[in-house]
Order: C-alpha cells, then sequence, then structure tokens
C-alpha cells in the first residue's frame, strides 16, 4: 500500500501505519513515537492523511531551523493556535 500512497490522491478516511508514515517521510519511526510522545500528534499505530501533514511540516521545520522534538511540539501548537486565530478573525470580518 505504501507504494502507492505518494502518487493517488489520499481522503481524509485512509488510514496509514508508522512504518508506512516513517517510509513516507524518511524518518526513523521512533521520531513519530517520540513526537506522539511529546503530544505533537494526537494519534499512535496507524495515522491519517491530516497527520501525515502535520509531521510533514514537523520535519521540515526540524531540518530548516534545527528544532529538537520538544521543540518541534511547541513551534506546531503555537502554529494551530495561530491558523485558529485567524479563522476566528476571518470569521468577525465576513
Amino acid at each position: 500500500m505504501a507504494d502507492h500512497l505518494e502518487t493517488e490522491v489520499l481522503d481524509h478516511a485512509t488510514r496509514i501505519s508508522a512504518q508506512e508514515l516513517a517510509r513516507i517521510l524518511n524518518v526513523d519511526v521512533t521520531w513519530i513515537e517520540t513526537l506522539h510522545a511529546h503530544g505533537a500528534i494526537n494519534e499512535n499505530l496507524s495515522y491519517s492523511v491530516m497527520t501525515m501533514t502535520r509531521l510533514r511540516k514537523a520535519r521540515r521545520l526540524e531540518l530548516d531551523l534545527n528544532l529538537n522534538t520538544e521543540a518541534l511540539a511547541v513551534v506546531l501548537d503555537l502554529l494551530d493556535h495561530i491558523d485558529h486565530l485567524q479563522s476566528q478573525l476571518a470569521q468577525h470580518r465576513a
């Protein structure tokens, strides 16, 4: 299944294993488990497309800014908070 994940469009119901996700992101499974332990992701054992997107963002932040896993969890939470605030602002402007 993992070979097809990179070429087909995934819907929000698609679930993939930690091993498949690690292969797609070119990381070790322990990296995913560590982010889970620090609260950066909520899912464990099988992962959604939304989590895959979140982990891709985490990987970019880690590589671009040289952040450790604890910092990644904090930055991801702050980015979520910013997105939420921007959504609220857009609703109030409408």
